[in-house]
């Protein structure tokens, strides 16, 4: 079994409760369901709150959004009086994120919804390898790519073709900025898919040596892309509000085409988007780039790129991030009445990860429309 781990992670558990009460399900296996039920344990569930598991899943509704079985101290009595392995093979997974690629290695990082990840608290992530062995042997959860390999539905690479530009979008970010980099990725292929055409065939292979070629076609981005990026941007904006409010969501579009001021009552935010980009800008600016780019680091690790759409949408993806968590931070800090600062980043980091990477594949359709949205402007 050969195990990579994510040098961008550090972890130990914090015992803060907090993945216990997130808006993921939690799958529990039959024989675990089968092991609590009449258990003291599952009678104290029902007693308080009713049903402990609903169809495969532990109970959680709008009135108990968290996990029956965890205590007021936030530790999780399944757990403690039963034992680590009695839990859930779910429970016994967060944080850890694994891929395996078509090659047989599988990458090993972990979920930035925790907060020991977040905020870099623990040792290596590689010190937690015996842990991931023991899961793996016990049938841990494991997003297996195999070839081909999406690069936009219909067309398809080569793993190896694949690998090739990875290691070249590495190459180009240890020497020039990010957003450049990932800019010139997103054009270049564009216009390379662009230049094919939209087949009738369900799945086609790109020929070989297409994705290294694109490189050579990139160019700087005009305006139009970057009207795209601040399209997406608004758009990611929705999953990630508490209320999901369809008719706040319809006034974010009608203020992303100027016909209205932005009306955001999660963060008491109503005025024009650009005095909301004149406050992110001032306020967030660059100030916390290099934990962005650590995040993007993490993405790329774990092959995000690949797995949320397809490599074009996966670029897309790693390219808007950035303009989503300042966003968030700006708007967070603004509803405390304060100055952008470290707290109101990792708020916004957790909330990215949970809504729109880490825990859901629900984004998946808008960075898909993203990347033919990138190929129709660099075709013009």
């Amino acid at each position: 079994m050969q195990l990579q781990f994510d040098p961008n992670i550090a972890y130990e558990c914090v015992q803060c409760g907090k993945g216990c009460y997130n808006r993921w399900d939690i799958l529990v296996e039959p024989a675990v369901m089968d092991r609590l039920s009449g258990h003291p344990l599952e009678l104290r569930v029902i007693q308080e709150r009713g049903a402990a598991f609903k169809e495969g899943l532990i109970n959680k509704t709008e009135e108990h959004p968290g996990c029956g079985f965890l205590q007021s101290d936030m530790l999780c009595s399944v757990h403690k009086e039963l034992g680590y392995q009695a839990k859930p093979l779910t429970c016994q997974q967060y944080p850890y994120l694994m891929t395996q690629t078509p090659d047989g290695v599988i990458h090993v990082s972990a979920a930035y919804s925790c907060t020991a990840v977040r905020e870099e608290i623990g040792p290596p992530l590689e010190e937690s390898r015996a842990a991931i062995e023991d899961l793996l042997s016990r049938g841990g959860r494991v997003h297996r790519l195999v070839g081909p390999i999406e690069v936009l539905p219909p067309f398809h690479a080569t793993w190896s073709d694949c690998q090739a530009f990875e290691e070249e979008l590495q190459r180009r970010w240890s020497n020039r900025t990010v957003p450049q980099v990932l800019e010139d990725a997103i054009v270049g292929l564009a216009k390379a898919l662009g230049s094919l055409g939209q087949p009738d065939q369900e799945t086609v292979m790109l020929p070989p040596g297409l994705l290294a070629s694109t490189w050579t076609r990139s160019t700087q981005a005009g305006p139009q892309l970057q009207l795209l990026q601040m399209i997406l941007t608004m758009g990611l904006l929705k999953p990630c509000l508490y209320s999901q409010d369809r008719e706040v969501w319809r006034k974010i579009d009608e203020a992303v085409l100027g016909s209205g001021d932005l009306d955001l009552p999660d963060f008491n935010w109503n005025a024009p988007l650009s005095e909301l980009e004149l406050w992110v800008n001032t306020g967030v600016g660059n100030r916390f780039d290099p934990l962005i780019e650590r995040y993007q680091h993490s993405l790329l690790f774990r092959k995000a790129h690949l797995t949320m759409g397809g490599l074009l949408p996966g670029l897309v993806m790693l390219w808007v991030i950035p303009g989503i968590l300042r966003l968030l931070t700006g708007l967070y800090a603004w509803k405390e009445q304060r100055e952008p600062e470290l707290t109101d980043f990792l708020w916004a980091l957790e909330r990215a990860e949970t809504c729109l990477v880490g825990h859901t594949f629900d984004t998946v359709p808008v960075y898909r429309q993203g990347a033919w949205q990138a190929i129709a402007v660099c075709q013009e």
